[in-house]
């Protein structure tokens, strides 16, 4: 049995270590949130042969599909492609999955990563990842690690980078503040031993542009050409909220927005008759490849028009409760 732990503990450390690099490889979710592990038809007709593993971290391979454990009756489901849908992720959930029977050879795998949040910026700007005070009296203790995308762990923080020098800095609740952002930044960050437990992840995602829209109404997404003469090899994908992994809608638009989406001269993407289940992150170009461009869909309730020095009011519609005692509001200042 500690043979077995061993050889699970290593080849979780080499999943993290070589998966980045596989667009298809890491799926990225949060606790409370739905997540989707791709099959592509792996289980012959009506995915009757299909069988879904998984191996939480340092622990052992089980069978969670067709047989599905107990304390996760209700979450499981089977898609037509023989995709595994998972709902209202725990924390128990995050690690290493497989389709196929494992060790067998034609398997697929997965790395499960539950974050504590996303965290958008753009080239040059500045970002703070938040740590919460968990390094103790004047953050003595904390350690910063990053994973760029197609590389491994490393730590950054209080080893600073030569690259990075006077470009990071710790805040007094030890969060990270990072200044000058370079494309090579984005990826995933997390603070203390990205295996030792009790840590927090966040994922660093870089953005050419953020796009506001409504429901029902209309956006276009910038392509700038990417795509070559023609625009003939352009691929535009998603990745709605809370739901994981990237997904490709152009040129294999899903039937359920066809007539909806359509590709201008200039490869960008235009959306009509918005639903609310499209808002999240698009790219223009397969995701992790590099030279893709990223851009932020937000559906938004209404725009305030105000000046300097005035008042306005943002409707809350009685959202809050009784006396709106568990309301909260937030801002995010333009940048």
């Amino acid at each position: 049995m500690k043979e077995k732990k061993m050889a699970s503990i290593l080849w979780t450390l080499l999943l993290l270590m070589i998966c980045p690099s596989q667009q298809d490889s890491v799926i990225y979710a949060s606790v409370g949130r739905t997540v989707i592990l791709p099959g592509d038809g792996v289980g012959g007709p009506n995915c009757s042969s299909v069988e879904w593993y998984d191996g939480p971290y340092g622990g052992d391979l089980r069978m969670i599909w067709p047989d599905v454990p107990p304390e996760r009756a209700g979450r499981l489901s089977l898609l037509p492609d023989c995709s595994l849908h998972i709902t209202n992720i725990t924390t128990e959930e995050a690690g290493h999955y497989t389709c196929g029977r494992p060790w067998s050879g034609g398997e697929k795998w997965f790395l499960l990563i539950l974050l504590d949040g996303v965290i958008y910026a753009s080239v040059g700007g500045t970002v703070i990842l938040p740590g919460d005070g968990v390094g103790g009296p004047n953050c003595s203790s904390v350690e910063w690690y990053e994973v760029p995308y197609d590389g491994i762990w490393r730590k950054i923080w209080p080893d600073v980078p030569p690259e990075r020098a006077g470009r990071l800095s710790l805040l007094p609740d030890c969060s990270l503040h990072i200044t000058n952002i370079t494309t090579e930044e984005a990826g995933l960050y997390t603070y203390r031993h990205p295996l030792s437990g009790g840590t927090k992840r966040f994922r660093l995602i870089l953005l050419d542009g953020v796009i506001y829209a409504s429901v029902g109404g209309t956006a276009i997404l910038p392509g700038d050409g990417v795509g070559g003469p023609n625009c003939s090899s352009v691929e535009w994908y998603e990745v709605p909220y809370g739901v994981e992994p990237w997904r490709n809608i152009w040129p294999d638009v899903s039937p359920e927005r066809a007539g909806r989406l359509s590709l201008l001269p200039d490869c960008s993407l235009h959306i009509t008759n918005i639903t609310t289940e499209e808002a999240g992150h698009y790219t223009c170009g397969r995701p992790w490849s590099g030279g893709e461009k990223r851009f932020l869909l937000i559906l938004l309730d209404g725009v305030i028009y105000s000046s300097v020095g005035r008042t306005a009011i943002l409707p809350g519609d009685g959202v809050g409760g009784p006396n709106c005692s568990s309301v909260e509001w937030r801002d995010n200042p333009a940048s």
